[in-house]
């Protein structure tokens, strides 16, 4: 073999190691990624959990439930602003608190009656009361509406107002007790 193929054969066979050593140097670099990306996936689905399960908690809880002269203050406020007559509340009923779940809340449900409203004021009643504006918002929390149902006016009434049966409700924060009573000694 002559000295310039020797340089030759050296020449290719260093070359080949780089273009070796180089793909080598990619394939880890590939592998190190896709791990990360592997873990960055895996981050995300558990931070979808956790947004999923923050989605069905309320946006905010009392620490207490509403007496019902509170409650009732607020519904009439809500009516007022809607240009609702008070003598047109037939009926303010809160129901008995209700676990939600298994969750630490309760949700206190409460029944309103309105009689004799047009559309655009049930619906200025409904926005008031579901957005928390004008006194209408439970201190720490957010009224909801759960259920509406419309009707006629009884006694064949004609125009264009409306009886409606309003369901209402907000959440309390309330954890589950185990029974166990703690003793503290000074």
């Amino acid at each position: 073999m002559t000295r310039s193929r020797k340089w030759l054969v050296a020449a290719l066979s260093v070359a080949g190691l780089a273009a070796f050593l180089g793909s080598v140097a990619a394939w880890e670099s590939a592998r190190s990624m896709t791990l990360r990306a592997a873990a960055d996936l895996d981050a995300c689905a558990a931070l979808e959990r956790q947004i999923s399960v923050l989605r069905d908690l309320p946006r905010q809880a009392q620490a207490a439930a509403l007496q019902q002269p509170e409650m009732a203050r607020r519904i009439e406020k809500a009516a007022q602003q809607a240009g609702i007559d008070a003598r047109n509340i037939e009926r303010i009923a809160p129901e008995e608190p209700r676990r939600v779940g298994e969750s630490v809340y309760l949700e206190s449900p409460t029944q309103i009656v309105l009689a004799h409203a047009t559309l655009g004021q049930l619906i200025t009643f409904l926005h008031t009361l579901s957005a928390g504006t004008s006194g209408a918002e439970v201190a720490g929390g957010d009224l909801r509406v759960q259920a509406v149902r419309l009707g006629a006016p009884r006694g064949g009434e004609a125009g264009n107002t409306w009886r409606a049966e309003i369901t209402v409700s907000y959440w309390v924060y309330s954890p589950k007790t185990s029974g166990a009573v703690l003793i503290v000694k000074d």
